[in-house]
């Protein structure tokens, strides 16, 4: 019991860690974010000190205010030990177990599938061309990063109308991570936020934690009842919670910690419907492959990788992830203009000393203009 209780504090601690180092990156006093997200500095305060927790929609809002991505928020409070001090002064293998635990352990189906036809649909090097494209996109401020998120999915889907892009099995047909990025970049834009999340802003969050606490208690074939005792609350809390009202986030940790569930996948479920909310056999060949590479790769692509799945700002991967599988569909020719607005714009943000994330690894400009010259090369010859 001892023990249960201490992993409680913990818990409390490192969720309010999490806040305060999101809202000191973020420049703001705790009195600012009481303005932004209604709640007295007292409350937030005590939050930031383990003293209890917001809801899912406040921490949403926090993250949203901030800049930071809940996602990766959320990969360190589950699994602190790999995540929490991940950061572009990692070492070669602190890089190459968290991309493998990721890959093993909490990577969805559909998304290792992406990862897997990005990765070795052509040669490595081209691999390695879209990781530094990809990271200079990251780098980008807000607004070009927005427009090239826009470009891509305009492209795409009139690539796809004329019947010219190569649409696959396992891309979204309605775009929902690409479009949930260009909503939650606007979004951003117009309050001047240092980032954009791709969160649950499509959905009422009190929809998504009704859903979510609901689907996984009855999945585990346990009854309301249960979990009322297991939990200290009354059988109308917990009616409450699957009905309309939120539990605080370390409650919603507590709740999947009894179900011996993995709170991600169903928060991940709720945000792409089309992911399961468990890990199957089915992608077991592609995981292995994956890991292998990993367990080879280099320096650069383990820091390129790592940073593009779990930079602390800017879009969601599984959105990035998307959007890449969206831009290697393009024809050359459209892939070649994808390309050279990435590189113009991260080539003026270095001039004017405004790139998003310059403290992490920067791609070299050398190697984005030989691959955006490649493409145009390839794109005529296919002309």
């Amino acid at each position: 019991m001892d023990s249960y209780f201490n992993q409680l504090i913990r818990n409390a601690e490192l969720c309010g860690q999490i806040l305060s180092k999101c809202r000191a990156k973020a420049d703001l006093s705790r009195r600012e974010m009481s303005e932004k997200i209604g709640f007295s500095e007292s409350t937030i305060k005590a939050w930031e000190s383990g003293d209890g927790s917001p809801t899912l929609s406040v921490m949403l809002e926090w993250f949203d205010v901030t800049g930071c991505n809940m996602f990766r928020s959320l990969l360190n409070f589950l699994w602190p030990d790999t995540f929490a001090g991940l950061s572009a002064n990692s070492s070669d293998a602190q890089l190459r177990k968290a991309l493998l635990q990721y890959i093993n352990e909490t990577a969805g189906e559909i998304e290792v599938q992406r990862l897997y036809h990005i990765m070795f649909r052509g040669t490595s090097q081209e691999w390695n061309c879209l990781l530094e494209l990809y990271c200079a996109y990251a780098h980008l401020t807000l607004l070009k990063r927005h427009h090239v998120v826009e470009m891509i999915h305009m492209a795409y889907d009139i690539c796809k109308a004329n019947h010219n892009a190569t649409p696959l099995p396992f891309a979204d047909p309605e775009h929902v991570l690409v479009q949930g990025a260009i909503s939650a970049a606007k979004k951003s834009i117009l309050n001047n936020n240092s980032g954009y999340m791709v969160g649950f802003y499509n959905l009422p969050v009190t929809y998504v934690t009704a859903t979510v606490l609901r689907e996984s208690r009855i999945s585990s074939n346990v009854s309301q009842k249960y979990m009322a005792k297991a939990l200290n609350k009354s059988e109308r809390t917990i009616q409450n919670w699957e009905k309309d009202i939120q539990p605080t986030v370390l409650e919603l940790n507590t709740w999947f910690r009894i179900l011996g569930k993995n709170m991600w996948f169903y928060l991940r479920n709720a945000l792409d419907p089309f992911e399961p909310v468990s890990l199957s056999d089915a992608t077991a060949s592609l995981r292995k492959e994956l890991t292998e590479h990993f367990n080879a790769a280099s320096s650069g692509e383990l820091l390129m990788t790592a940073y593009l799945m779990f930079g602390e700002y800017g879009s969601y991967w599984n959105a990035v992830l998307e959007m890449m599988v969206e831009y290697v569909s393009l024809p050359f020719d459209m892939r070649a203009l994808v390309a050279r607005t990435i590189v113009s714009g991260y080539e003026a943000d270095i001039h004017a000393e405004t790139l998003q994330c310059r403290n992490y690894i920067l791609p070299q400009m050398e190697h984005l203009e030989q691959y955006v010259n490649a493409l145009t090369e390839r794109a005529k010859t296919k002309q």
